[in-house]
């Protein structure tokens, strides 16, 4: 038999009869498949390559659910509904016609429709939508990365089959364009394809013994979700990696993502000054577990992403954000800010120990002129031929004489390879010229000041004095951060760099470019309650671990015409982040207009 055959013990593998599925009204998602259009292609994309951004959907309006027919061992799974759910197909017609180039402009069908078939129509090789996809392709796209029995990772990809048949033709059809050979395994429904037909049979045969769907965990974590999401995501830290020890052969080093914030620990460190910038995520970045989902309604577009397993996050009142003046522009609030702090610091003196390491360097020298200086022909007819080439002479003696020396030096005699060490002037240490200019030091001084929260806010531009830029904080001691900012003020006035404007509002510490700015950031002001910022920042919570507005209308002014119409049309982005336990969420949302 050959082994890219299905396994003839698999009962179900197909009919030609098509699968009676909901049939949507010609209303299709975006973003499940790529370029070039097979599952195959779609599922190294999602899980491989990218290992992380990976997603799933949870849905009750069909008979047969794709996690059912995904392994238990799965470590990333990606299911797009096609469909969009919840009435968004119009908004996402909405939400894209903001936009003068899009497709949703023009050409027949629903919006998702126009947006596929101008997806495809610069696909390489060359997809034909109406004729290779829509006459049988389904509401649901997924794409699953899983363990095997031996522990490899393997990849799974499964279509949803309105007919069997035509679904058989068309991906006969695209698999000939790609240059693959492989072909579907056909279940329930769905149209399963893998990078050789017997994986995708040993995935089936996997999943009837244990599904994800059985799994528990998988439903639990996409539940802490919204409703209605179209794409939704799911990654399990400790399986993902066991299939990157897998795919390395046991060489991952244990700390390669450690601290870096990316894996799901990172995400998971609240959202706030560790996890959300990266700078000192959790120890084990595969310790836990990350789910994700996003939708469009008409004048804005929401991810959430959801962590589990992550040490609980510390949070700020969000009024430090909501109650800026009502004229900012941009702000960026984050709880506990002395982890970023001290992470700037660590990284600022490896510069001092890099420094040491250029102050010390050799010279290595070769043994040879055309070692050193490899010969060059310089064309006849070129002006000042001769001056040139006697140049280059004299460049490659050089050269060599300096070989010599050195292996003179060295007291080898022989300039086959010698090296000379030069000692020069040790590079200025970052943190001793951030002490110079500012009379603080890291990261005592600035961790005083920024407390157990702290937002940064931007009040627009002025065309004959500073910015408008303020930091309000909450210092564990209001005296002992007052101070601090004075030496700060005396420090900077004395450089003729900026009139610090330093003001308590009660036990708070407003630091900004005037006096004025930082009064104003003292009062309670009214910009959680602007419209644009409402629609942005959405439902915000009480505490957060990090928040943060731009008000983007506002800035693509300055940039004046080299900003494309198209770009002009995203008004605002807006984030939040808070946790309860070891869950933690963010949320995203950009807004158009």
């Amino acid at each position: 038999m050959n082994p890219h055959d299905p396994d003839p013990s698999i009962e179900t593998i197909s009919s030609d009869e098509p699968f009676q599925a909901v049939r949507r009204q010609r209303g299709r998602g975006f973003g499940g498949l790529g370029a070039r259009t097979t599952a195959l292609t779609t599922a190294a994309a999602l899980v491989v390559a990218g290992g992380v951004a990976t997603a799933a959907y949870r849905s009750s309006q069909h008979s047969t659910d794709p996690t059912a027919l995904i392994p238990s061992s799965a470590f990333g799974v990606a299911v797009l509904d096609l469909g969009l759910p919840g009435g968004q197909d119009e908004a996402l017609r909405t939400f894209a016609d903001h936009f003068p180039g899009s497709p949703t402009r023009t050409g027949d069908g629903s919006a998702v429709d126009r947006l596929l078939r101008a997806m495809f129509s610069g696909s390489d090789p060359k997809v034909d939508y109406d004729a290779d996809l829509e006459p049988w392709l389904g509401d649901r796209v997924a794409v699953a990365g899983w363990l095997d029995s031996s522990g490899a990772p393997r990849l799974e990809a499964l279509l949803e089959s309105t007919d069997d048949a035509k679904a058989r033709t068309g991906i006969a059809r695209l698999m000939r364009e790609t240059g693959d050979s492989v072909r579907p395994v056909f279940r329930d429904g769905y149209a399963v394809l893998s990078d050789t037909t017997a994986h995708a049979t040993a995935a089936l045969q996997a999943a009837d013994r244990r599904s994800l769907a059985d799994t528990g965990a998988f439903a639990r974590d996409v539940a802490h979700l919204p409703a209605d999401e179209a794409l939704l995501g799911w990654l399990d830290g400790p399986t993902a990696e066991r299939a990157l020890q897998s795919a390395l052969g046991g060489m991952l080093p244990r700390d390669l993502f450690g601290g870096s914030g990316f894996g799901p620990s990172g995400f998971g460190a609240g959202f706030g000054a560790s996890g959300m910038f990266g700078l000192a995520g959790g120890k084990d970045p595969f310790a836990g577990r990350v789910a994700l989902g996003a939708h469009v309604a008409d004048d804005f577009a929401q991810l959430d992403l959801v962590s589990f397993g992550a040490p609980a996050a510390k949070t700020a009142p969000a009024t430090l954000l909501s109650q800026l003046p009502a004229s900012t522009v941009g702000a960026l609030e984050i709880a506990d800010p002395g982890p970023v702090v001290g992470q700037v610091t660590r990284l600022l003196r490896a510069f001092d120990g890099f420094g040491d390491h250029v102050r010390a360097g050799c010279l290595q020298f070769l043994p040879s002129p055309t070692a050193v200086m490899p010969k060059v022909r310089v064309p006849k007819g070129i002006p000042h031929r001769r001056a040139i080439l006697r140049e280059m002479r004299q460049a490659r003696h050089r050269a060599l004489a300096q070989a010599r020396a050195g292996a003179a030096r060295s007291g080898s005699g022989n300039p086959a390879y010698s090296s000379t060490c030069t000692t020069g002037p040790k590079p200025a240490s970052p943190l001793e010229a951030f002490r110079a200019a500012t009379g603080l030091s890291l990261p005592g001084d600035v961790q005083t000041l920024l407390g157990t929260g702290a937002v940064v806010a931007f009040g627009g531009l002025h065309l004959t004095a500073l910015p408008d830029v303020a930091v309000r904080s909450q210092p564990r001691g209001l005296s002992a951060a007052q101070a601090v900012a004075e030496r700060l003020r005396a420090r900077l006035s004395a450089q003729h760099l900026v009139d610090l404007g330093v003001q308590a509002a009660g036990q708070d510490l407003v630091l900004a470019t005037s006096d004025g700015y930082a009064q104003q950031v003292a009062q309670a002001g009214e910009f959680g309650s602007q419209p644009q910022v409402q629609k942005a920042l959405g439902a915000l919570p009480a505490r957060v671990g990090a928040a943060g507005y731009v008000d983007l209308s506002r800035l693509w002014p300055l940039f004046g015409s080299h900003v494309p119409e198209g770009v002009r049309h995203l008004k605002a982005v807006g984030f939040w982040s808070d946790g309860q336990g070891s869950v933690q969420h963010l949320q995203l949302r950009l807004v158009v207009g």
